[in-house]
Parts: structure tokens; C-alpha cells; sequence
């Protein structure tokens, strides 16, 4: 719903998404990279996204693959969206990706509870409540309020709650704007530079070590390990002395 908030403000060209929640070998991997018909049965507005929007390939939560299939729309790209289902699946790799974290919650499954123990609470910049048509939902939001209510607040950004019936496109807008007031609020603190630098870092560094991997790990130093092995099992030698030896072999 979002993606049709934004195209209907005009910016469809600058909107791109990431299926991230979807398994491989679902109905939506073939098509959402091949660009295949999508099923009969599929959200009417992710066949907008599909059809309208740069939709980037599977990315399976906690590996590389997330930030790779992001990069390539980084440069074309003025909103990128992430979507992932569950609680304590991935919400640590959305929060270090994004410059905005958006929790969405049911009323009637407890999630809001389930945020609270999975430590949501400390990385969303606010929070959705949708279905909030559905009994419960009032009480979702003041239990989340009442946990945000105390966290040590300074003087920036202060996380909210919102209310939104996504099938009936009821608070998206609001959500839309509350996303914007986010990123005014990062820019307006210098925090938007100081938070993708640090991201940037982070990604030069993971890129740098998975390089160093790779080429450190010739046939020479694996069978140098695998015969190492007898001698630590034994307490022959440490691991520590393995891995100078490791480090000496060309």
C-alpha cells in the first residue's frame, strides 16, 4: 500500500522494493525476477509494484544477499522499500539497512507483546497497528505507548504509534507522512549522513573480509588444516599455533 501511496504522488520511477519475506521456490521468486505473470490470487497492489516498480531478487535474511540487492538501486533509487514477516527473523538486518525501521503489528495475535520480548522496542522509529478495525487494537497501542512511554527521551526523534485498515487503504497516508517527518528529522540532525556512512563502513568491511576469505583459503591451507586437526584433538598443539602456522604457509 505504501508503493500505491507513492505512485500516486507521482513517484513511481524513484519507488523500488525488496521481496525479502518471500522462501525461495515460492510462487512469487520465479516471477518477481523473471518477470513472469504473476498469480490470479496476488494483492492487487503488489501486482501494481510488479508492474510499475523495480522489484530487487530474494534476499535471504541474515546474509550477504541483503545488502546486495539493494546496492544496485541505490543510485536510481529515492525510496527503496524492505518487507519482512515475523518477529525475531530479520528486523536487526531491516534496522541496520534502513534509515527508517517500521514495526507493523496485529491486535489479535499478541504482537505486541512478542515486540516487547524480541526487542522491536529499541529499533523501531514508530510503530503501525494494523487491522485496527479488530478488537484489541486499542489496547495494543496504549500497551505500546506505555513501553515507549519509559524509554529516556532526549530532545530528537521521539517513536510513535499509528493506527492503519491496509485493506481499505485507512492510515497508509499517514504512515507515508510519518515516514517523511522521519527523514526531515535525520537530515535535520545530521544523523541521516552520520547513520549510511556507518552503514557504508560496516558493508566495505563485511566485502573486505569475505575478499580475504576467499583468497586465503587455498587447497595448501586446507589440507594444512584438515591435518592439524589429530594434533588439537590430542592437546598436542592449540588452535592459536594452527592458525600462525596457517598464516605462514603461502
Amino acid at each position: 500500500m505504501l508503493a500505491l501511496v507513492s505512485i500516486k504522488d507521482g513517484r513511481s520511477d524513484a519507488l523500488s522494493a525488496i521481496n525479502a519475506p518471500y522462501e525461495p521456490g515460492s510462487t512469487l521468486k520465479p516471477f518477481t525476477v523473471a518477470g513472469l505473470p504473476p498469480p490470479n490470487d496476488l494483492l492487487p497492489e503488489a501486482v501494481l509494484v510488479l508492474g510499475r516498480v523495480a522489484v530487487a531478487p530474494f534476499a535471504t535474511p541474515g546474509t550477504d544477499e541483503v545488502p546486495a540487492s539493494l546496492e544496485p538501486l541505490w543510485g536510481s533509487s529515492d525510496v527503496i522499500l524492505l518487507e519482512t514477516v515475523g518477529v525475531g527473523q530479520s528486523e536487526l538486518d531491516i534496522a541496520r539497512a534502513a534509515d527508517t525501521t517500521v514495526v507493523v503489528l496485529v491486535p489479535e495475535s499478541g504482537d505486541s507483546i512478542q515486540a516487547m520480548k524480541a526487542g522491536l522496542m529499541e529499533i523501531a522509529d514508530f510503530f503501525v497497528v494494523n487491522k485496527a478495525d479488530r478488537a484489541g487494537a486499542e489496547q495494543a497501542v496504549m500497551s505500546i505507548k506505555t513501553v515507549l512511554g519509559f524509554k529516556a527521551h532526549g530532545e530528537g526523534w521521539m517513536a510513535d504509534v499509528l493506527q492503519t485498515i491496509a485493506q481499505d487503504g485507512k492510515g497508509i497516508g499517514e504512515v507515508a507522512a510519518m515516514i517523511a517527518k522521519h527523514r526531515v528529522s535525520l537530515e535535520t540532525a545530521g544523523e541521516l549522513k552520520v547513520r549510511r556512512a556507518i552503514r557504508l563502513e560496516e558493508r566495505i568491511q563485511e566485502l573486505i573480509s569475505e575478499r580475504l576469505h576467499q583468497s586465503f583459503w587455498n587447497d595448501e591451507r586446507g589440507k594444512l588444516l584438515k591435518g592439524a586437526m589429530e594434533e588439537v584433538l590430542s592437546f598436542k598443539t592449540t588452535p592459536y599455533d594452527v592458525v600462525e602456522r596457517l598464516l605462514s604457509a603461502s
